[in-house]
């Protein structure tokens, strides 16, 4: 007897393109239309309003949203969650930011309690990607390669661990996106900047770059080759995407760190050094922004996440 999939809740902001792009993957690709909690709609009318009980033994919580949706949801269901906070920086009015900061904790504490039988991610899962000390030592503790690197707000240590490296990029110690560049010697004057916020000086690595995207135990990788420093921002540059299958290792080490962090669904950054052929590890992302990769992949992640979220665990699931 086949079993019933499970309906797939997405949870998250209408303005945030990853999230707009896994809600359309997830109607057109799921067996049964997605319930959608859009935490923008917040933004409009009256605050949101939650009440919650039991039915049948079955965990319901209804969600009542500011234009006027009132939302089932039940702890049976699979949920795609990304919050982003974006109420913390959004330019509205303080009356709308309270009412989606409100939701925003709402569905926080939803995750936070395992309301929902399965959840990607798990909320707090992946947390030492924000600290990034922490971050690089567990990655290595797991076996992965990963490059030598500094975190310091000290200019002396900072010298002598270019001086060591030479060919060093820096990049922002925290766990929102950052721009990596390469170290030029008119950022020395820059380094007593260091006192006041600290940095991460990191090995360059020469090589192409490669993005793994584990979902359950499915890997999905894609290659890039530029000359820009980081090719997320290729300032002119021209960047070039290939697949790629990794070594079956590197593969493995993957699955096993996703697993570590308390993840179902992670983006994974490597260089592979032209030289050696070593695959390094950059970090493990527990809220990927994928969209941009699963286009060049013919939406082979969103596939593999839809197939994941209806099936409701981390085993592998193939159609």
């Amino acid at each position: 007897m086949m079993m019933r999939r499970r309906q797939i809740a997405c949870i998250g902001l209408s303005t945030d393109e990853t999230f707009r792009y896994t809600v359309a993957r997830a109607i057109r690709l799921a067996e049964r239309r997605p319930v959608l909690i859009d935490l923008t709609s917040c933004l409009h009318g009256e605050d949101s309003r939650f009440t919650g009980h039991y039915r049948m033994g079955e965990h319901v919580c209804h969600m009542a949203l500011g234009d006027g949706r009132l939302e089932q949801l039940h702890g049976s269901m699979s949920v795609y969650c990304r919050l982003i906070c974006t109420s913390q920086h959004s330019i509205i009015g303080d009356q709308h930011r309270h009412g989606l900061r409100c939701a925003e904790r709402f569905c926080e504490t939803l995750l936070d309690t395992d309301f929902f039988d399965f959840a990607v991610n798990p909320w707090t899962s992946g947390w030492s990607n924000g600290v990034r000390p922490i971050h690089y030592r567990e990655l290595a503790e797991l076996g992965l390669q990963v490059p030598a690197y500094l975190v310091t707000n000290d200019a002396e240590r900072a010298r002598s661990f270019i001086t060591e490296y030479g060919e060093v990029i820096v990049k922002s110690t925290s766990h929102h996106r950052t721009i990596a560049r390469r170290f030029a010697p008119e950022m020395y004057e820059k380094l007593e900047l260091l006192a006041y916020s600290p940095a991460v000086f990191q090995q360059a690595i020469l090589g192409p770059d490669v993005r793994i995207h584990v979902v359950g135990s499915e890997c999905h990788s894609l290659g890039i080759e530029t000359q820009a420093d980081d090719y997320r921002y290729p300032r002119g540059q021209r960047v070039r995407f290939f697949k790629v299958t990794p070594p079956k290792a590197i593969s493995a080490l993957c699955i096993a760190a996703t697993g570590h962090f308390g993840l179902h669904f992670s983006g994974i950054d490597f260089k592979v050094c032209a030289r050696t052929g070593k695959w390094y590890c950059l970090e493990v992302n527990p809220m990927p922004g994928y969209s941009g990769y699963d286009r060049k992949l013919s939406g082979a992640i969103s596939a593999a996440l839809v197939r994941l979220l209806e099936a409701g665990t981390a085993q592998e699931v193939r159609d």
